[in-house]
């Protein structure tokens, strides 16, 4: 078995702590994943369960930092905050920090109709993973892109 795991921890490990400058190595680790780690081996790999799920955090956070740079001006490209958002909620459905994101760069490219639909997502999911709602964090999302004017700063 080969795995990408060593070049991607290496490529997010540079970009990270880099901020905007880092996000073309972040967007680099993120091109080396091809769906969930150990996907279709379902049971044949219980021992690789921790290594999955801390393969998964780090794809996440990936995803969760090229979304919030790709949104910033220095080095805005919507499409590629997207494309990273897809690739995270691939690997991990239920990672709500990646609607959230998706939330932000909808709004920030102007596009109500999408924001709506993101917002509807995250319920869905909430509702389907048997929690009672979206975390805090997503709700006060939530309320300051639907009640904001223009594109205003968002955390």
């Amino acid at each position: 078995m080969t795995c990408n795991d060593a070049n991607f921890e290496h490529l997010a490990e540079r970009g990270l702590p880099q901020g905007a400058a880092g996000v073309l190595d972040l967007e680099a680790a993120l091109r080396l994943v091809r769906g969930k780690p150990f996907d279709g081996d379902a049971g044949a790999h219980t021992w690789a369960a921790p290594l999955v799920q801390t393969m998964n955090t780090k794809i996440v956070t990936v995803a969760h930092t090229i979304a919030f740079q790709r949104i910033q001006d220095e080095v805005l490209d919507i499409d590629a905050a997207r494309h990273a958002i897809s690739t995270g909620l691939d690997v991990e459905p239920a990672a709500e920090v990646l609607y959230r994101d998706w939330m932000r760069v909808e709004h920030r490219a102007g596009n109500p109709v999408a924001l709506r639909q993101f917002i509807a997502q995250v319920r869905q999911m909430a509702a389907e993973m048997g929690f009672d709602d979206v975390q805090d964090k997503t709700e006060q999302l939530i309320q300051q892109l639907t009640t904001s004017r223009g594109t205003a700063k968002l955390r």
